[in-house]
């Protein structure tokens, strides 16, 4: 902590939750759209999913997807009844375990802007643009820590599989459904500098 505090050590904790900012705003969730304020209170969370502090800046841009096929609206195996992970990445982007076929490869550049060295949490999330379902405002799909020192820039890669555009219903179980999906990176839930569509036919 005494570390931390003098700045012999740069943080990249992020946080798992959102904080709300007040009692009558709970509960709060990254994946709920804002109903609206509340009197003269923000809905905004306090601090939201996926947020941390650092010594250093980074800069985001050139984002790029990369479909390998067209990509088809269709019904997962019965190997992929577990609903989607949210994919913790290797260094080379791939998701550990996966079960489905790979659809797109995501990348971006983040650039150290600060005057510290330090480690940037890059996260992934995705939205159904026209589900069946009532769709989640966005999902976190992937994360990597990636250690950029001041003034450097590294390209960050994810891959999209099937698992990770499903969603469930009772008739067909986790499926993929056609229409169009947003995919945003970005610092934390509420901070996506980048973003792309692709479409399921």
């Amino acid at each position: 902590m005494a570390d931390i505090l003098w700045g012999d050590y740069n943080p990249a904790g992020r946080l798992p939750i959102s904080i709300p900012r007040s009692v009558g705003q709970i509960p709060v969730y990254y994946s709920q759209p804002a109903t609206g304020d509340y009197v003269e209170e923000s809905a905004k969370p306090l601090y939201p999913f996926g947020y941390g502090l650092s010594y250093t800046q980074f800069e985001y841009s050139n984002l790029q997807v990369e479909q390998f096929e067209a990509m088809s609206s269709r019904v997962l195996p019965s190997i992929d009844t577990l609903p989607p992970k949210v994919g913790r990445y290797d260094m080379d982007g791939r998701a550990r375990g996966s079960m489905a076929d790979t659809l797109c490869r995501v990348t971006c550049t983040v650039k150290n802007t600060g005057s510290s060295d330090g480690e940037e949490v890059v996260q992934l999330y995705v939205r159904d643009e026209v589900a069946a379902i009532a769709p989640a405002s966005k999902l976190l799909k992937g994360f990597q820590r990636v250690p950029i020192n001041k003034g450097e820039t590294k390209q960050v890669t994810f891959y999209l599989t099937e698992r990770d555009l499903a969603v469930y219903s009772k008739e067909k179980g986790w499926h993929v459904e056609p229409g169009e999906f947003t995919i945003m990176v970005g610092e934390s839930s509420e901070s996506c500098a980048l973003s792309a569509t692709v479409e399921v036919k």
